[in-house]
């Protein structure tokens, strides 16, 4: 239950951010990002506790002064015995600028394939809750750190802490 809500959390958090969109400049943007993630899942399936890496390709677009919304795609790895593929809504809430960083939010939703042993290409909906910091080189480039929680909601008992360096660039 406790992991519905907090999926249910973060979809409302996306939608609300796309519902502030009217009247508000633009900003696009493209990120990138690679990390490690430490697998906690409690699962009998010994390849859902294997560390391992990832990376995500989103695009994104800031809608208000301090809300950002973004489509992500993420590739996660574990020890290479599994492989997790997901498609995810976020939403971020930048707390404002101090010198060149921008400490944020963020949280999101979606959809993630699981592939690899004890797995026959099994989906589950998937959430995730972080946090991050993001220091501007000049006005199209930054790069940041950021930590994210990530959890499969169904049958699939996996979840990741991971860590990951960021680059974004404004369009």
């Amino acid at each position: 239950m406790k992991k519905v809500l907090c999926a249910v959390l973060a979809l409302a958090f996306v939608a609300s951010a796309s519902v502030v969109m009217a009247g508000t400049p633009d900003e696009f943007y493209g990120a990138g990002s690679v990390g490690v993630n430490f697998a906690t899942g409690t699962d009998t399936n010994d390849v859902l506790d294997d560390n391992g890496w990832q990376g995500s390709l989103a695009f994104g677009n800031r809608v208000q002064e301090h809300v950002r919304v973004e489509a992500e795609y993420q590739y996660l790895e574990n020890d290479g015995d599994l492989d997790i593929n997901s498609i995810m809504a976020n939403g971020y809430y930048d707390f404002g600028t101090w010198g060149n960083i921008t400490p944020y939010a963020t949280t999101g939703i979606g959809i993630g394939w699981f592939n690899g042993e004890g797995f026959k290409s099994e989906h589950s909906m998937v959430w995730k809750l972080g946090a991050g910091a993001d220091y501007a080189i000049n006005d199209v480039w930054s790069v940041g750190a950021r930590y994210t929680y990530f959890d499969a909601i169904d049958d699939i008992d996996y979840d990741t802490n991971q860590v990951n360096a960021v680059v974004t660039m404004k369009f």
